[in-house]
């Protein structure tokens, strides 16, 4: 069977329906720490910024460890920061 010229079969326009869709578990790590940080500015002031935290924590295994990863660099920097300072 041969196509007609400038016609689509089955399999390429189910292909093209794809284009340009993404699943959230897709996005990168930085690209979901900015979803993230979104929220938590938001419920900041509904639920506080620890429950806030702690709801991504409680999604997915990924989301865990993403604001885990996230949270103890952060709390290292500044304890860090908080000792350089009693030195000066």
């Amino acid at each position: 069977m041969t196509e007609r010229p400038g016609t689509c079969n089955a399999a390429t326009v189910a292909d093209w329906c794809d284009v340009g869709r993404m699943t959230i578990d897709m996005l990168p790590d930085v690209a979901l720490l900015e979803v993230f940080d979104y929220y938590v500015n938001q419920a900041r002031e509904e639920e506080g910024e620890i429950q806030a935290w702690q709801m991504l924590v409680h999604v997915c295994r990924k989301w865990r460890t993403i604001v885990l990863e996230y949270l103890s660099h952060h709390v290292a920097w500044i304890f860090d920061f908080s000792a350089r300072r009693k030195h000066l």
